[in-house]
């Protein structure tokens, strides 16, 4: 059974993009699989192309020149409601639920055979 999402997750995430039971079958459709070797975790060419036209529709992407861009990072992430940004994002809501989600793709990636 796939955790229920904090209150307060974001609407908008791909909620199922990165694996089975969560972020993997709804509503983008995307399959998290092996590919290569087995090693390297990929949603495929088609699937790559839908995820990239779904964060152009919903990411927002902003920068600033800074001449230690690390230390400005750390303070933003704790100031700021990032939920998909899982690095230095311990304390949002969203990050226990997104982590479990992504581990869980990935197990499921691993046991599917690896894809051409």
């Amino acid at each position: 059974m796939s955790p229920s999402p904090p209150a307060g997750a974001p609407s908008s995430t791909p909620t199922a993009t990165h694996g089975s039971s969560g972020w993997g079958e709804a509503p983008l459709g995307l399959e998290l699989r092996r590919v290569g070797r087995g090693k390297r975790l990929t949603f495929g060419q088609t699937g790559e192309k839908e995820l990239t036209a779904w964060m152009a529709e919903h990411a927002r992407v902003c920068w600033i020149q800074h001449d230690e861009p690390w230390t400005g990072e750390s303070e933003l992430i704790a100031l700021l409601d990032l939920p998909l940004n899982l690095d230095q994002n311990r304390h949002h809501a969203f990050h226990p639920y997104l982590s479990g989600l992504r581990a869980s793709a990935r197990t499921r990636a691993r046991n599917l055979p690896i894809s051409a």
